[in-house]
């Protein structure tokens, strides 16, 4: 029995096995994370999301921990892109005072303040050089300012700045190029999965070293081949997980696993190739 995963890239980056940073100011309370932004030098994560929500009283909580000692940005955006974003901005002082805001964004510009507050802000607290936001908000909120939390993918931009603001007009006030956007299924996972059965194996694939090309958008086939003790009789598989290096979240878009029933062992197991190519032919 084979796989063959196919994994999309976006811009020109060199895929590599990076161990686990850990976040100074990380909670183990939140179930989902992503790492937004990290340095391409040392793998170092600069914006780490967390979240948790509650299917019950449709809510959702989020905890950023960002490599700054200024003010962060997030928010949720139509396209990726500022204008028309529903944004919070944040930041905590030198007295150990934070300041939250819900605003708006009509252009490429400074947003203004949402009349109403719908993001709730949690807790907020700086060491180390990180800055840690907690905050809340329903996901829908029937404000035309916000935009809904729904169970598909989220457009998320963020940004942060190397300095508080002077007062709480942010004016002045410019990320530069510490700025960026992520497509997130943030309503998509289970908060409290069911437990694995206790005679459970698990095995790991891993796709080789690929240097992503210049194109906007790649598509990259991988032949895998089970392990053959897990082959060797009948067996269900209850869990697929993703395991992506801290610093190349931000340039995987999405994963497909295929079974595949005539992958030549010689020519397509462990072989990664253009899924789209003159010699590349996907079979499943």
């Amino acid at each position: 029995m084979y796989y063959k995963a196919i994994l999309r890239f976006a811009m020109w980056w060199q895929l590599a096995l990076m161990g686990t940073s850990l976040l100074p100011l990380a909670l183990a309370s939140f179930p989902f994370s992503s790492t937004l932004a990290s340095d391409q030098a040392t793998g170092q994560p600069l914006y780490q999301l967390q979240w948790t929500f509650d299917d019950v009283m449709k809510t959702i909580t989020f905890n950023v921990v960002v490599h700054t000692t200024g003010w962060v940005g997030f928010g949720l955006s139509p396209n990726g892109g500022m204008t028309g974003s529903d944004v919070v901005i944040g930041w905590v002082s030198s007295d150990g005072k934070t300041y939250f805001q819900d605003r708006y964004a009509l252009a490429t510009a400074t947003p203004p303040i949402d009349p109403r507050q719908d993001w709730i802000l949690l807790s907020g607290s700086e060491s180390n050089g990180y800055t840690n936001l907690t905050f809340t908000r329903k996901w829908i909120t029937c404000d035309t300012r916000d935009r809904d939390i729904q169970a598909d993918t989220s457009k998320v931009v963020f940004s942060w700045g190397s300095a508080d603001p002077a007062d709480t007009s942010l004016s002045g006030q410019d990320h530069g190029s510490n700025r960026g956007s992520v497509s997130l299924n943030l309503l998509g996972g289970l908060v409290n999965p069911p437990p694995q059965p206790s005679d459970a194996k698990n095995f790991t694939t891993a796709v080789n070293e690929v240097a992503i090309p210049v194109q906007t958008t790649t598509y990259w086939c991988t032949g895998f081949k089970l392990p053959s003790d897990i082959i060797a009789q009948k067996r269900y598989i209850t869990k697929i997980s993703p395991k992506i290096s801290p610093n190349n979240g931000m340039y995987v878009h999405h994963i497909l696993l295929y079974q595949c029933l005539s992958l030549n062992e010689t020519t397509d197991v462990g072989m990664g190739s253009n899924c789209i190519s003159a010699t590349t032919t996907i079979r499943s």
